[in-house]
C-alpha cells in the first residue's frame, strides 16, 4: 500500500489558509457566516486574554471563559444584523465552535507543529514513558465530520493522523470506540497511514487518558494505533519550558491576526 507523502502535503498546505477557513462557524443548515469567524471575533475584540495563558490549567479556563464572550458576541452581532436566524440557543454550538477551533490551533499548529523538543509519551506496554518527536503537522482543510483534524510524521518517517477531540477534561462520553474506529479509517481509506504500523493515530485532548480508556484493553489491535496527546503529556512534555508559553505560544496567537 503506497502511502501520501506527507512531507510533500506539508509544502503545499501554504496554498490555502486552512485556519482561516476552519474559523468560520456554520449554523445548523450548514450556512456559513464569514462575519462571525473566530478570526473576526478577534480582530475586533483583541487577543490579550490569549495572550496572559502560560500553562495547561490556564489554557483551558481561559480559553473557555473566552468562547463564552465569542458566543455572545456573535448573537449580539447576528440580531443586530442580517442574520436574524442566530439567538440564543446557539450559544452552544458557538462556544464549542471556539473551544473547537482554538483547541486545533494550540495542538496542530504550536504544540505539536512548533515544539522543538521531545513529548513524553506513555508506554502502553511497560508504563513507563518514551520521548518522541514529530514534524511536518498539517492541518486538514476539509474537516466535515471527516474524523481526523491533521496529519503529521513521526520521528523514523512514519505517517500519523490526529483527532482533536476533547476540550472539557471532566467529559468523556465522546471517547468510544466509534471514535477511534472513525479515525483509524479515515486514515486507512485516505491512504494517510499504515494499517499495520503502531503508533500512528495522535488522539488529543485536555483530560487524562488513563481514566476513559479502559475500554481498548478488549480491543487490542486497534489499541497498538492510539497514542494520547493528554493533559499528562502536555504537563510532562511542557515542564520547565517557559520558553513555550513566553514565546512560541505567544508569537502564534500574534499570528491569528494576520490570517
Amino acid at each position: 500500500m503506497e502511502l501520501k507523502n506527507l512531507k510533500e502535503t506539508y509544502t503545499k498546505s501554504t496554498d490555502v489558509n486552512v485556519w482561516k477557513h476552519r474559523s468560520v462557524w456554520s449554523d445548523v443548515k450548514k450556512n456559513s457566516i464569514p462575519a462571525l469567524s473566530v478570526l473576526s471575533y478577534l480582530r475586533s475584540n483583541g487577543i490579550e486574554r490569549l495572550l496572559s495563558i502560560s500553562s495547561v490549567d490556564g489554557l483551558f479556563k481561559t480559553v473557555d471563559k473566552e468562547a463564552s464572550l465569542y458566543a455572545k458576541w456573535c448573537i449580539e452581532k447576528g440580531q443586530s444584523g442580517i442574520w436574524k436566524c442566530i439567538g440564543n440557543n446557539d450559544f452552544e454550538s458557538l462556544k464549542n465552535h471556539f473551544k473547537g477551533f482554538i483547541g486545533e490551533y494550540f495542538f496542530i499548529e504550536i504544540f505539536l507543529g512548533k515544539f522543538h523538543g521531545s513529548l513524553f509519551i506513555k508506554n502502553r506496554n511497560y508504563g513507563d514513558y518514551k520521548a518522541v518527536t514529530y514534524e511536518f503537522c498539517t492541518p486538514l482543510y476539509e474537516v466535515k465530520d471527516f474524523g481526523i483534524d491533521g496529519t503529521c510524521v513521526s520521528d523514523g518517517g512514519k505517517n500519523c493522523v490526529i483527532q482533536v477531540k476533547f476540550w472539557n477534561e471532566h467529559n468523556d462520553a465522546v471517547l468510544n470506540m466509534a471514535t477511534l474506529q472513525k479515525a483509524y479509517c479515515e486514515g486507512v481509506i485516505h491512504k494517510y497511514i499504515d494499517p499495520y504500523e503502531p503508533d500512528n493515530i495522535l488522539i488529543c485532548w485536555l483530560g487524562r487518558a488513563n481514566k476513559v480508556t479502559s475500554f481498548l484493553k478488549d480491543h487490542k489491535e486497534l489499541e497498538k494505533h492510539i497514542v494520547f496527546i493528554d493533559k499528562d503529556t502536555l504537563e510532562r512534555s511542557l515542564s520547565g519550558k517557559t520558553i513555550f508559553w513566553s514565546e512560541t505560544f505567544k508569537d502564534c496567537i500574534n499570528n491569528l491576526l494576520s490570517i
